[in-house]
């Protein structure tokens, strides 16, 4: 527990610490999904996209095609960000649990794979297209 008294920060080795805005210090634990690291990209790409390294020298990365290898996923609330303070970037969840954009109807436990312009799609596991992780819930 962090606290003031006249003036003077005070604190309690092993409490928790609260905070309704962003934490700079060590954390062992985070209450959202995954951990990102932000990348250069020249447009502002929706939560959820399939990104690849791009081709273009200035930014790191662009939309996943179908004939791309996925690099990463624009995160959505990521609980640790790494190079936060990078210009003209978006946070890649690179572990973790993060929302896809998703082609067609999947079933909760199906494996996703990449669809087409940075989207995913549902799958099978008899299949020779890369998995890239499975659905958490059913959308029809």
């Amino acid at each position: 527990m962090i606290w003031c008294e006249n003036g003077v920060g005070k604190s309690a080795m092993g409490e928790n610490v609260w905070t309704s805005g962003k934490f700079i210090g060590t954390a062992t634990s985070a209450q959202l999904s995954d951990l990102a690291e932000k990348y250069t990209c020249k447009n502002q790409l929706p939560i959820g996209t399939i990104v690849t390294i791009g081709e273009d020298e200035e930014f790191d990365i662009e939309t996943c095609t179908i004939d791309d290898i996925p690099f990463g996923i624009i995160s959505d609330k990521p609980g640790f960000i790494l190079d936060e303070n990078l210009e003209n970037s978006l946070p890649l969840a690179m572990i973790g649990k993060t929302p896809v954009l998703v082609k067609g109807s999947i079933k909760k436990g199906q494996p996703i794979t990449l669809g087409s312009d940075g989207t995913t799609k549902a799958t099978n596991f008899n299949t020779n297209d890369v998995i890239m992780g499975r659905s958490l819930e059913t959308i029809t």
